[in-house]
Parts: C-alpha cells; structure tokens; sequence
C-alpha cells in the first residue's frame, strides 16, 4: 500500500525527510491529474540528503519517467518547484530492510524527525545507557496523517537505565502515513536512548 508524501498540487513544495533503512527499499511514483494530461508536464524532484545536511538530485520524476526505486541506508525528500503549473504529488512504498532510525543517541526530551509511515506490522525498539549510576527514560512511538501533526500515541516504552544496555519493544500493525518517537522524559548520567522501527 502506498503512502502520500507529497499531496497532488501546483507550486511549491517539499515534503519532510524520509528514511530508508539499511537494506530497505523505497518504491516512488509520480501521482498526476490524469484530467491535465494534455497541459504542462507534471514533474517532481527526488532529492537525497548529504552528510553536511545540504541535499542534491538524485532523478526528475514526470509522466515521461513515472517511477524511480530507492535503497537505503539514504535519507531523501521531494520537491515540487515554484514554476510548476500541472498538478502533481509523489506516492511511496517501503520494503523491509534493517531498523530504520527514529531517534540516535537522544539525550533530551523531544520529538524526532517523521519518516514514512509503513502499512503492515513493525516493530518499534528502544534501548538505552547512562555513563554512570541509574537513570530512565520514556519514549512515545506516535503516528500522523500529515507531516506536522496532529500526533497520535500509538505506544510507549518506558526503561530503567544503567551502564548495561536496556531495551524494550512493541509491535504495531498501524497504517499512519507519518511515524516519529518522542522522548518524554530521561534522566541519569550521560543517559542516552536509540529507537527504532524494524520491518
């Protein structure tokens, strides 16, 4: 089943960054008005993320060249420009693959960047450390249909922290269009927590 990550429209716009885990694959494909077929070509640009966070093309999505697949690890966006005047958005599909990131070494509270929503059942992993002495931590894995929110809670994992690695996990067979963690709280010296979502 294929999600929207970028609504059929004209002008500018950008969707939120998506994360393809190692060994995961992206399936994109154009989505078009089929009524404007004979207007402008439709065109939507696939941009990958580089390690100083600039972003750079990867390929040009039009009705000419439809659909594109990705493999991950890579973190990539689409972009439709100002001067675009046909209607046109982008769908993806994700395969499998290793856990893919929602939260690396967090050490505060806070919410981490969405990725693309997976509809069919996942896991979703956190595990964490302190430097020294006990410590906690409580993570939301929380869901929406647009990539700003409204977020939903679709579970928690809470862990008693200490030098040895503690982790817990859940699954989820949720079809949000949007997944993000959120670390609620966290306490204890150098405490830091990963989470991931496994397919």
């Amino acid at each position: 089943m294929a999600t929207s990550i970028l609504s059929l429209g004209t002008g500018a716009a950008t969707s939120a960054d998506q994360v393809i885990a190692a060994g995961g694959v992206a399936n994109l494909f154009l989505s078009i008005d089929a009524q404007a077929a004979s207007g402008p070509q439709p065109a939507v640009q696939i941009q990958y993320k580089k390690a100083d966070n600039t972003y750079a093309p990867v390929a040009m999505l039009t009705s000419v060249l439809p659909t594109l697949q990705l493999r991950g690890p890579l973190t990539w966006r689409a972009v439709r420009t100002a001067a675009s005047t046909a209607q046109a958005g982008l769908d993806v599909e994700v395969e499998g693959g290793a856990g893919a990131p929602l939260a690396t070494a967090a050490a505060s509270t806070g919410a981490g960047t969405p990725v693309a929503g997976v509809p069919r059942m996942k896991t979703f992993q956190a595990s964490g450390t302190t430097s020294a002495g006990a410590g906690s931590a409580t993570v939301q894995i929380q869901g929406s249909n647009g990539a700003s929110g409204p977020w939903d809670v679709i579970g928690t994992i809470t862990l008693t922290l200490s030098t040895t690695i503690a982790s817990d996990s859940f699954t989820s067979n949720d079809r949000y269009a949007y997944l993000r963690s959120n670390v609620t709280a966290i306490s204890g010296t150098g405490a830091s927590v990963n989470v991931t979502m496994g397919v």
